[in-house]
């Protein structure tokens, strides 16, 4: 193990709301620095609960008012991870006490974040935004190796020692690290994840609708369903809460991304009625293309 005081820049950590997310980050903190003081908050004492009984976290703090954070008056932490709902953050904002510690979030979505921040400029805050999850929530779901070799998504700062010190916090937990802009973040987020999210979605609910299930089951026991959906449909299974706020601070943006992929839809429904062929070869060829530029998928070298 590299000693902390090496790789590691915080002493003791907040983490504010432990869901799947908040606690895996727990649990990849203790495995990783067990020397480092680990404090949570959570809703519920059944929570609070399960998270001591798995040494998750030292201390857990249970208020059912997720957006008082007047508590933390009485703390003393070097750093705070906001792992909350981004309409309970920007609820919490104009409330925290005034500190000297380190704050860093988890959010999706980034924009309004930063803007409700840009109000408290006493405050050492620094966006980040992990690319990584799953549609399971709840801290029974927490994964020890969730951030390890995954991207995590930073806002540049004039203050580059806490630029400095959230970058080495993510890379000491195994992320790799880049920078966007609040605006670029957001509409590229909007292609990537939350759309693709609420597609996920319709696709569920657009098969169960368009099948006959009664029929389907006379004569099997379940739906034929392949692997191929059973891929697209993973993620219609995620946290109701966390999406409805990412879609209420993002809308522009995916609307604007909906209203591309209508357009696309629509080409393809008439080239599927004229029986274009040749557009189809074109079409596939350009959607591996596509697939492969985005998820840098290599190519072996020609023979």
């Amino acid at each position: 193990m590299i000693p902390l005081e090496q790789n590691f820049p915080f002493q003791s950590i907040l983490v504010y709301g432990m869901g799947m997310m908040g606690s895996s980050l727990a649990k990849t903190i203790r495995k990783k620095y067990p020397q480092v003081s680990v404090l949570g908050v959570v809703k519920s004492k059944k929570s609070a609960d399960w998270i001591l009984s798995e040494k998750l976290a030292d201390q857990v703090f249970v208020h059912q008012d997720l957006t008082d954070a007047s508590f933390m008056e009485d703390l003393s932490i070097d750093l705070l991870i906001l792992t909350l709902p981004i309409q309970q953050i920007l609820l919490m904002v104009p409330h925290l006490p005034a500190s000297s510690c380190m704050i860093t979030d988890m959010s999706s979505a980034q924009r309004e974040i930063q803007e409700a921040f840009q109000k408290r400029p006493e405050l050492r805050f620094v966006s980040s935004h992990p690319l990584c999850g799953s549609e399971q929530h709840g801290p029974q779901h927490a994964l020890e190796n969730l951030f390890q070799d995954k991207i995590c998504l930073l806002a540049d700062s004039p203050d580059k020692k806490s630029i400095s010190l959230i970058k080495g916090f993510w890379e000491a937990l195994g992320m790799k690290t880049y920078f966007l802009k609040a605006d670029f973040h957001d509409i590229t987020l909007a292609y990537l994840s939350h759309t693709p999210h609420l597609l996920s979605g319709l696709l569920c609910i657009w098969a169960r609708s368009g099948l006959s299930m009664d029929a389907l089951g006379e004569k099997l026991p379940f739906p034929p369903v392949g692997g191929g959906f059973q891929d697209m449909a993973r993620i219609a299974g995620s946290n109701p809460a966390m999406w409805k706020d990412i879609l209420a601070v993002n809308s522009d943006n995916i609307v604007y991304s909906l209203r591309r992929l209508e357009s696309e839809i629509h080409e393809m429904i008439q080239s599927i009625e004229n029986e274009d062929k040749n557009f189809w070869i074109k079409w596939f060829q350009k959607a591996r293309e596509s697939r492969d530029l985005i998820c840098n998928i290599p190519h072996p070298p020609p023979n």
